[in-house]
């Protein structure tokens, strides 16, 4: 699931893929920097070329990916707004359940 980085409530720029510009999904790893995309945006960017999108250092392959459980645990608190939410108070209406926590899918 892709997630816009801008409906997040406090800006997050390590949380943000490099390869698809959303929150990442699954961070992972596989170059010494510790550079991290999502997983599947990491494999995909490994065929034809084992090496690390950011860095360009040699990557074994997929099998090598590793979590970034840190990172993980960062998205895993990040909050979303709800654009509707907050029209609805503006135009007086009650409160919304505004905020939405990322989890896993």
């Amino acid at each position: 699931m892709w997630i816009d980085p801008d409906w997040l409530e406090e800006k997050c720029d390590e949380c943000v893929c490099a390869l698809c510009f959303g929150v990442m999904v699954e961070p992972a790893s596989a170059c010494v920097e510790v550079h991290s995309f999502c997983r599947g945006c990491y494999v995909k960017a490994l065929v034809g070329q084992k090496k690390c999108p950011a860095c360009r250092r040699p990557v074994a392959d997929e099998s090598k990916l590793a979590r970034n459980r840190q990172l993980e645990g960062i998205i895993g608190k990040l909050r979303l707004r709800c654009e509707h939410g907050e029209k609805r108070e503006e135009a007086g209406g009650p409160p919304a359940a505004k905020r939405a926590k990322l989890e896993p899918a």
